[in-house]
């Protein structure tokens, strides 16, 4: 449900409709848990992403968890859920590069692919996602000389 405002308070306020938030992990490879270092440099690095493409950021402390079929337990870890706010067109615009981003961050981190939600939906992003960029084919024109 959106805020009734005026049309006096709707010039004053400014709007984020866009709920994004990136969860990062604490581990790599399913459950070895990373250094406090490098789980710092982690969220400062999406920290830093968020407020430079959105203008800011909240962070939040969690634990997350998920049983895992290939190790046969479940596999349990600290998180930080790091959300941000977007206009919807700036968000349009940016969205394959997020995406990109997300995938970058899920290899280079060790993960199968890492936690986002969206509007309050959850999407995981895997480390090999492709960039949807079609390549078009560049027909060569042939000029014929007239005779």
């Amino acid at each position: 449900m959106k805020l009734k405002l005026s049309p006096k308070q709707e010039k004053q306020i400014f709007h984020l409709e866009i709920e994004q938030a990136i969860l990062v992990p604490s581990t790599k490879r399913a459950d070895k848990p990373v250094t406090q270092t490098e789980m710092n440099k982690r969220v400062s690095n999406v920290r830093k992403y968020l407020s430079k493409q959105f203008g800011g950021y909240t962070s939040v402390k969690g634990i997350g968890g998920y049983y895992s079929d290939d190790k046969k337990k479940l596999i349990k870890e600290k998180v930080m859920k790091v959300t941000g706010f977007a206009q919807a067109e700036d968000f349009q615009k940016k969205r394959p590069q997020v995406l990109q981003q997300l995938s970058k961050w899920s290899k280079k981190w060790g993960q199968e692919s890492l936690g986002y939600e969206h509007e309050g939906d959850l999407y995981y992003i895997p480390s090999n996602l492709s960039n949807g960029v079609r390549k078009k084919k560049l027909k060569a024109k042939v000029r014929r000389k007239k005779k």
